[in-house]
Parts: structure tokens; C-alpha cells; sequence
């Protein structure tokens, strides 16, 4: 009897401790689970987006048409309620933070230093002009901020970055369009002879080389490149190589420059009584304001754009309606729309990947690569690239005809003929 006793009070001893080691190994467990978890971030009140734009200086007239463009569609979203945001299961309105990084390259590193790391923006905006997006992508790779701009230097995008889109087709292409029309002239109209001067940065550059690309692949356009030679930007006389472009004894000239540059050389081409039977002023001559400086001069020039005021999508009158109900005015720059284009489908993309926590940027970067939809130039899609892809032919052209910008190419937007020669 006793060896029983002694054997059942072994039993319960065992079980006993059995008992204590799994509510010590519970509580254990327990302790270490909430301890490792971290608390929620709270819900946030707005979505902070921030950049720069070139809002004094040469080039202030487009950073100041970017900054309204980016205003005009956060207006739009906000007038709904804002972003909605699944994680929080409701709207959130958008705040910009736009800074002056006056078209130069350290400030706008340090300003957008200064977005990241003190004002902790949830969102990078991207700048205007390609130098500036070389430098600014250097910083965005680093933290990992998608941006989407108009920047299409080819340079920008064959370092092998991750987050920064073009929503144009690249600047090796910018001529392409030009080259395709007078191609397509009746033989006994047809140039033979081309010049081509261009700015001395990474636009013009590649804008040059996709010339000389354009040119290998259609031979059968008969087409000689005579002279061709790069210069600097800011100069206040182009009296030496727009000589040098008389000399060349072209019938065509393709001259790749920007802003108040275009104004200076487009002017001094007038006052030399240069003549050639039509010129591609890339796209710095299409700009209202850039045009309407340089005055008689710029008649009958053919200009590239990003955009057009003309484009006849739904997309794009539907813009033209709210930006004069905003501004009181005609966009003047020949990429508004499209940076308007570009805003909408960036805040698409965030709402679409509904959060602001953990990777978020990655999956909005993501979201970007895989957007396709209408636009104010028509459908693009990035189809899991950098670059978009547009149905329509790019660029569309547009001729100064009676102190007008007028679309002339593709000719299923064209709104007027192509003048050629010009008187």
C-alpha cells in the first residue's frame, strides 16, 4: 500500500511540474511576443510631398509651370477629400513643399537633402531640367524616392537607378519627328543638306546622337549631315557659330537650345539675315513667352514639344478648362500638360498602393513602372520600364506661323499645314 502511495505522489510530483514548466514556458513566450512588438504608427493627418523647381533665374518660367501644374492637380485631389489611403481607411489631403533651387545643382542636393532628412517628406517631387534630375536622382536612388518628370536626357536613365520615370520618350529622339516630315517632302522639295548646332550639356548631346542615330537608320532619306558642332549655353553673342552655320551651306538647320539661350541666338539669327528653308529649333522655341521675345525672327521656326495646347484628347481640353478657370491664362510652356499628366498619375499610384508605412515607396515605384492609362498626350504606358510609351508619333511639332505655335505634326493633330519652304 505504501508503495503505491508513494508511487502516485511520484506521478503528481511529475505532473505537477509539468504543469509549472509549460505556464512558465507560456509566460515566457508571452513576455517576449508583445515585448518584440512594435506599436502602430499613428495615423497621419496629411501626405507631404516636396521638391524643387527653378523659381528665379534663366529658367524660372518653367520651374514656376511645373510648380502650377503640380498645384493645380493636389488641388483637384484635395477638392475630392485627398488620397485615400486603405491602411487608414480614409482620404488624406496633400500638402507640397516646393523650394527655389535656382537652376543650381548644390543647391538643389542641399534642398532636397532637406526635404528628406528635416522636413520628412512622405513623397519626392521631381525636378525640372535634365543636369538638375542627374544630380537629384543621385539623392533619390539613395533613399529610395520614386519621381516621375519630363528629363529625357538619355544619360539619366543608363546608370542603372531603379526610381526615376520619364513620362516622354527619350531626348535622343527629339529630332526624329522633324526628320520624318521633311523626309516625307516630294523629291523636288526634299533638303539634301542639314546643319545642326547644339547646346554643350546632356540634352543637347543627346539630342545630337539621336540625330546621327536617326540618320544610319534611314539612309534611303538621302539625307547629309554637312556641319555640326556643340555650344555653351548663357553666351550673350552666338555671332560665331551662327556664322558658321551660314557657311555650312545647308538648306536645313537643327538647333538643339533652350530658354533664354534660344531667345539671344534666335535673335541674333534675325538680325544676321541668316536664311535657310526651314529650322528645327528643337524645344526651346515652341514656349510662348520664349517665341513672342524673340518676335519676327521666330516665324515659319519649327519647335518640338512635350505637350500641346492643341492635342485634341478629352484628356487634354478637360485640362485646358480647369487651368484657365485656375490661372486666368493659356499654359505657356510646351510641356504643362504633361507635367500636369504626370502629378495625376503619381498620386494614382499612391493611392493605389494604399499605405504609408514600411516599403511603401517601393511598391509605389512599382506602381509606376506598371501605370497605362490616357493622358493629355494621349495613351502611354511605362510596361514595367523607365520610359513611357506613347501611341501617338513623338514629338508632336508645332510651326510659328503669324506669331502663333501652331500643331503641325502628327498630321492627325495637326491644326495647321507644314509651311516649306518658308518665305
Amino acid at each position: 500500500m505504501r508503495d503505491f502511495s508513494n508511487y502516485a505522489l511520484a506521478r503528481l510530483q511529475v505532473v505537477a511540474i509539468v504543469i509549472i514548466m509549460i505556464i512558465a514556458v507560456a509566460a515566457v513566450s508571452f513576455y517576449f511576443y508583445y515585448s518584440a512588438q512594435v506599436p502602430p504608427a499613428p495615423a497621419k493627418s496629411e501626405i507631404v510631398l516636396g521638391g524643387t523647381f527653378p523659381l528665379s533665374g534663366t529658367y524660372a518660367l518653367q520651374g514656376e509651370a511645373c510648380k502650377r501644374n503640380w498645384e493645380l492637380a493636389v488641388e483637384e485631389w484635395n477638392a475630392k477629400g485627398g488620397v485615400y489611403i486603405k491602411d487608414y481607411g480614409r482620404k488624406l489631403p496633400v500638402k507640397l513643399i516646393i523650394y527655389d533651387d535656382k537652376f543650381d545643382t548644390a543647391t538643389l542636393t542641399s534642398l532636397t537633402e532637406h526635404l528628406i532628412t528635416v522636413d520628412k517628406v512622405d513623397f519626392l517631387i521631381g525636378c525640372w531640367g535634365s543636369p538638375m534630375y542627374m544630380a537629384q536622382t543621385v539623392i533619390a536612388e539613395k533613399y529610395g524616392f520614386p519621381t516621375i518628370t519630363n528629363n529625357n536626357a538619355d544619360p539619366i536613365y543608363q546608370r542603372g537607378y531603379r526610381y526615376c520615370f520619364c513620362i516622354v520618350p527619350l531626348r535622343s529622339t527629339a529630332s526624329w519627328s522633324f526628320l520624318k516630315m521633311i523626309s516625307e517632302l516630294p523629291p523636288d522639295k526634299k533638303p539634301k543638306k542639314l546643319a545642326m548646332i547644339y547646346s554643350n550639356d546632356v540634352g543637347g548631346k543627346a539630342g545630337y546622337n539621336g540625330t546621327l542615330q536617326w540618320l544610319k537608320m534611314h539612309p534611303e532619306a538621302g539625307f547629309e549631315l554637312v556641319f555640326s558642332e556643340p555650344f555653351d549655353l548663357g553666351q550673350a553673342d552666338y555671332t560665331p557659330i551662327l556664322e558658321k552655320l551660314r557657311a555650312s551651306g545647308a538648306e536645313v538647320a537643327l538647333i538643339e537650345v533652350l530658354g533664354g539661350s534660344a531667345i539671344t541666338m534666335f535673335r541674333q539669327y534675325g538680325e544676321l539675315g541668316l536664311y535657310f528653308k526651314a529650322i528645327y529649333g528643337a524645344y526651346g522655341l515652341g514656349d510662348k513667352p520664349v517665341y513672342e521675345a524673340i518676335g519676327k525672327a521666330a516665324e515659319y521656326k519649327v519647335a518640338g514639344m512635350h505637350w500641346h495646347w492643341a492635342i485634341p484628347t478629352r484628356e487634354n481640353q478637360e485640362y485646358l478648362k480647369r487651368y484657365r478657370q485656375k490661372y486666368g491664362e493659356d499654359p505657356r510652356v510646351g510641356f504643362e500638360g504633361a507635367w500636369y499628366s504626370l502629378a495625376k498619375i503619381f498620386l494614382e499610384c499612391v493611392e493605389k498602393v494604399g499605405t504609408l508605412q514600411g516599403n511603401y515607396l517601393e511598391k509605389v515605384r512599382d506602381a509606376i513602372a506598371n501605370w497605362e492609362g490616357e493622358t493629355t498626350v494621349g495613351r502611354i504606358a511605362w510596361k514595367g520600364g523607365q520610359i513611357a510609351q506613347w501611341e501617338a508619333p513623338f514629338p508632336p511639332l508645332v510651326q510659328i506661323q503669324g506669331g502663333k505655335d501652331r500643331l503641325i505634326y502628327p498630321y492627325e493633330w495637326a491644326e495647321a499645314p507644314f509651311i516649306y519652304p518658308h518665305p
